[in-house]
């Protein structure tokens, strides 16, 4: 008898039962038609930290694979620095400087800290190129470089905006560093990790060859 009266019930109440979740589909597919696009682009990269450990139960190793874990985590920061993120900002900006298809344009009504004018737009081009080949950061304390920063924030290639959009992360337990940029253009996306991937293997090879030439100052003291 409870089951014949839920059903006069539900009889009554059945065009509320279809209207409600159609007009929730409804509002879904009008918001996911009107977000605006986002584009993935992944890279990898191999780690060389675990190429040599040899397979072994011993407490020796349990150690090693700590010690080899760190060794990711550092690398994980160190992709994220400062330094890094610079030198891929750097080469983002200039290719929308120098290329007949940027990634980003400005219009000069949108930014109030920068003005996109063919004067300042020269001399911070040369205010970049001259940083990225002596692999130098800009000092805010300076008035050029001041303006460059804020071309940066303008364009969103400054260390917030990059840091929102990348994602690093660590293949599992493999050697393997995964990169990711996320971005309204999928050029600007593929651009992104590629030169984050080869900014950071140049600085690990420059820091690599520090640690060598270091070694071999004081080996000739010893």
């Amino acid at each position: 008898m409870d089951i014949i009266s839920i059903l006069k019930v539900l009889r009554n109440k059945i065009w509320i039962l279809i209207l409600i979740p159609l007009f929730s589909v409804i509002c879904t597919t009008f918001l996911v038609l009107n977000m605006e696009k986002e584009y993935k682009s992944t890279a990898q990269f191999v780690a060389g930290l675990t190429s040599d450990d040899e397979v072994s139960l011993s407490e020796e190793k349990a150690f090693n694979l700590f010690e080899t874990d760190s060794k990711f985590t550092n690398m994980m920061e160190s992709l994220n620095s400062i330094p890094v993120m610079n030198l891929v900002s750097y080469r983002l900006i200039l290719h929308d400087l120098e290329s007949k298809q940027p990634f980003r344009n400005l219009k000069d009504e949108e930014n109030k800290e920068f003005e996109p004018t063919a004067k300042n737009l020269k001399v911070i081009e040369k205010i970049f190129k001259d940083h990225s080949d002596n692999l130098t950061s800009l000092n805010s304390a300076n008035a050029s470089d001041k303006m460059a920063l804020a071309a940066l924030v303008a364009y969103e290639y400054d260390y917030e905006s990059l840091k929102d959009n990348f994602a690093t992360s660590r293949q599992n337990l493999s050697d393997y560093i995964s990169v990711e940029f996320l971005s309204e253009n999928p050029q600007l996306s593929a651009f992104a990790v590629n030169a984050l991937c080869q900014e950071f293997l140049v600085q690990q090879n420059i820091k690599n060859r520090s640690l060598i030439r270091i070694n071999r100052i004081f080996r000739k003291i010893d």
